[in-house]
């Protein structure tokens, strides 16, 4: 950050810091808290609170670690899920952040995307959350009675008396420096480059050279996804009112409606006859439902496809449906079938990559497994992403399914319309919709216990021609173009496939410095040694590691193919350039970008090293001690390659 945006920081702290403080004592009353305490552990303190304005408080770990956390505002209940990914002092500097904007902010929002990188916002609502944040989590008469105590342990040294109270508040550097500037404990004259430029590397470095705990620079990974359903069963009966007159539901009659009777609970369609995966909570007064599938019998993805064929070829010539097999009809007759959205390369390979070497996340398939139920059936049918659903379309190539493909995952019969403009809205028709075979089995449940006839079999739907209907066969989808990322874009990702005794080597851009509208970017690329993943494990390791601690005739090879690769070498900023070119302007232009650097890292290794020394362990005089070998070789590579870069 430079001088000049912590200028417009702290000009607006000076204007706004008695209006803040009010929010800050407001917001101590409603937690019951006593003005000025240190909240050391923020989420467990304000997780009740949030609750009380109607949030729900989630940690996770996101694929984009640009993204610092969400926020949504539902009309009865709203959540904000912390990206667990980032370092924790990062996300609890975040949490903080989303205090102010759930029960201050005077604009109204729907929903927020919080971005992660260490730029104060220009938007005013973002410098005011930044303020609140940090008054927070460092309130001003203990951080002045720290300050005064840890400057003098650090012999008047700003940089590590900064480093100690970021480690006492648990927030990140910049945070501790900005109200340093704030409370005048710090001079914008005594600021000096060490100040200002400190990176995430050297903090951590200094943490530990000072024997304090530098895990607050890793991330937690903390994820709550599994205790998701409990969350959503209890708190969903804490915003469901015992009981519903017709009345309250705008209805005529006068029953009363139970919503937490006791056949309330979770659901997973594929148990009901879906060929999906696709587990959802139900609440209100119904009969046991009746099960048509166990775990043996359930129907698959594989069973779909099969049933509707080939979507351009003519075969089969009818269509039986696998959800309601009475349901033939002629393939001609079959709706938004007929047609294929292939994925262009870059889109399939960024899928693949997210699936299955995603570092700290575990595998997934890829393409789909046909011989499972179809995962969760998503309202946007995603190309690039870990939770895209993609099928194999010919030998190298991939493509989405149809919607009606999507349609017969979720159980709709083959003779349902969706009424939508383009594929984008009737996928998201189904996606969002309940899968017919449940809404079946409760129906069902009920017509029973009432005395109710049930059909025998499926009754066709008579469609009204008169309602327009855009039908999706024949339409030709051309292949998505890979469009160019922004100049200022992130990067950070391992040599592909390569994950030995849980380390990993990433290739980063992370440590530059990212510019603003006052100054030019100015990039750097890093290699580091990434160890395993959670809150009491994740490590990040730049050791001082030569080629003396490698075999001979391996220095030899790793020195040539070094060599070669140094040929050319672009500098930081170029390498930067080339990385946000799209892949057919690196092929075109015969240029080396970080993913084919990444790759021809991995085939060097795979080449050179048989497989089954890749683990053999390579002793060093600091930690990480012992270090695999294919981890060692990976990192040296990238270690010097992106030191020769920083010379060019």
């Amino acid at each position: 950050m430079n001088v000049e945006r912590l200028r417009k920081i702290i000009e607006y702290s000076e204007k706004n810091y008695e209006e803040i403080n009010l929010n800050i004592k407001r917001f101590y009353s409603f937690t019951g808290i006593e003005y000025d305490s240190d909240l050391l552990n923020i989420l467990q303190i304000v997780r009740a609170s949030f609750q009380r304005k109607g949030f729900l408080v989630l940690e996770m770990p996101f694929a984009d670690d640009e993204i610092g956390a969400l926020c949504y505002k539902g009309d009865g209940l709203g959540y904000v899920v912390i990206n667990t990914s980032l370092p924790k002092v990062n996300a609890n500097f975040a949490i903080a952040h989303e205090i102010y904007h759930v029960f201050f902010q005077e604009s109204e929002f729907v929903s927020k995307v919080e971005f992660a990188d260490d730029h104060y916002y220009e938007h005013e609502e973002e410098y005011a959350a930044n303020l609140f944040a940090g008054m927070l989590l460092m309130p001003e008469i203990s951080f002045r009675r720290m300050y005064a105590k840890f400057k003098n342990e650090s012999k008047g040294n700003e940089t590590d008396t900064i480093i100690r109270l970021m480690s006492y508040y648990q927030v990140p550097y910049m945070s501790v420096l900005i109200r340093c500037l704030e409370l005048d404990l710090i001079t914008g004259s005594a600021l000096s480059e060490q100040i200002l430029d400190a990176d995430r590397m050297e903090i951590k470095q200094r943490l530990a050279d000072l024997w304090i705990d530098e895990s607050i620079m890793d991330a937690s990974n903390k994820d709550d996804f599994s205790h998701l359903e409990i969350l959503v069963e209890r708190v969903g009966r804490e915003y469901i009112e015992d009981e519903y007159t017709a009345e309250d539901l705008g209805l005529e009659g006068s029953f009363v409606l139970r919503p937490h009777g006791g056949n309330s609970g979770k659901y997973n369609a594929k148990y009901y006859g879906a060929p999906t995966n696709r587990q959802r909570y139900l609440c209100g007064e119904f009969p046991p439902l009746q099960r048509t599938n166990e775990d043996n019998n359930v129907k698959t993805l594989g069973d779909v496809l099969k049933a509707l064929g080939d979507p351009l070829s003519p075969i089969p010539n009818e269509v039986t449906d696998l959800n309601y097999p009475t349901l033939v009809l002629p393939k001609s007759q079959v709706t938004d079938h007929q047609y294929i959205y292939e994925l262009a390369p870059f889109e399939w390979k960024t899928a693949e990559r997210l699936k299955r070497d995603k570092g700290y996340m575990g595998k997934m398939s890829f393409p789909e497994n046909l011989e499972k139920p179809a995962r969760t059936v998503m309202a946007t049918m995603s190309a690039s992403s870990r939770e895209a659903m993609i099928l194999e379309h010919k030998e190298g190539k991939y493509r989405l399914p149809t919607v009606r493909e999507a349609a017969s995952m979720m159980s709709f019969p083959i003779d349902y319309w969706f009424y939508g403009k383009t594929k984008s809205i009737k996928h998201t028709l189904v996606g969002n919709a309940v899968p017919p075979k449940l809404s079946y089995a409760i129906a069902k449940a009920i017509a029973l216990k009432e005395g109710e006839s049930i059909p025998e079999q499926y009754p066709p739907i008579q469609h009204d021609e008169e309602i327009a209907f855009v039908n999706l066969n024949g339409n030709i989808f051309p292949k998505k173009k890979e469009k160019e990322r922004r100049s200022t874009a992130k990067f950070k990702y391992h040599i592909p496939y390569l994950i030995q005794a849980e380390y990993r080597v990433e290739l980063t851009n992370y440590h530059s410095d990212f510019g603003d509208e006052h100054r030019p970017p100015s990039f750097k690329w890093d290699a580091e040694i990434h160890y395993s993943q959670g809150k009491d494990k994740a490590r990040v390791y730049t050791p001082d590691l030569s080629l003396n601690e490698i075999d001979e005739n391996l220095q030899l090879a790793i020195k040539e193919f070094i060599c070669q690769k140094c040929r050319n070498l672009p500098s930081y900023n170029d390498f930067q350039v080339r990385y946000c070119m799209t892949t057919t302007e690196r092929k075109e232009a015969n240029v080396m970008g970080p993913y084919e650097l990444l790759d021809e890292v991995k085939a060097f290794i795979v080449r050179t090293i048989p497989e089954q020394h890749f683990e053999n362990q390579i002793c060093l005089n600091e930690v990480p001690h012992p270090l695999p070998l294919a981890i060692a070789v990976g990192y040296i590579i990238l270690n010097q390659i992106t030191h020769e870069m920083g010379g060019k």
